[in-house]
């Protein structure tokens, strides 16, 4: 591993991977997934930068019926690029921007473990929760549509959700 790539996983190590952990997230490399609503996974994943010496980070909740009603091929083990619904940690930010964490440094490092840590916990794990509702993500209009579902799928997997199944009709 590269002296870049250290530098970013020590940054992780200063208190991400323990607050996800601790979240029920399981960790594979520098990305985490967690089970949740009915067959939902969210997702966590740290981005490094071109040259290494910085770092984003990416969630996302995957929707198996939403991924059947695009058309797209599903998967065990989703990255966030596989996510129905995925945003950059920034743009959950007050400053709404795209927020990239230098590494170069040890104290760099130290704020960078601190910061993740906080807009994770303030910003980041809210709106995972909130994205698990297809209902929210169907009105939601997101800053990168390049690879997430159409609002017509997410409104058709809530509807599906809401109608009473055919057993439970008297």
């Amino acid at each position: 591993m590269n002296e870049s790539a250290t530098a970013v996983r020590q940054a992780v190590n200063l208190g991400l991977s323990a607050l996800l952990k601790s979240q029920g997230f399981k960790k594979t490399g520098l990305t985490w997934r967690r089970a949740r609503g009915a067959t939902e996974v969210q997702v966590v994943q740290v981005q490094t930068a071109a040259g290494g010496w910085a770092f984003t980070i990416n969630v996302g909740v995957y929707f198996p019926e939403v991924q059947l009603l695009e058309g797209w091929v599903l998967t065990d083990s989703p990255t966030v690029v596989d996510c129905s619904v995925d945003e950059r940690i920034g743009f959950l930010m007050p400053e709404l921007e795209d927020t990239w964490w230098g590494v170069g440094s040890d104290a760099a490092l130290e704020d960078a473990g601190r910061d993740i840590v906080r807009a994770m916990s303030d910003y980041a794990l809210p709106w995972l929760d909130t994205h698990l509702d297809p209902s929210v993500c169907a009105a939601t209009r997101f800053a990168n549509t390049g690879q997430q579902a159409s609002a017509a799928a997410f409104r058709e997997v809530a509807s599906r959700r809401q109608s009473p199944s055919p057993s439970a009709v008297v």
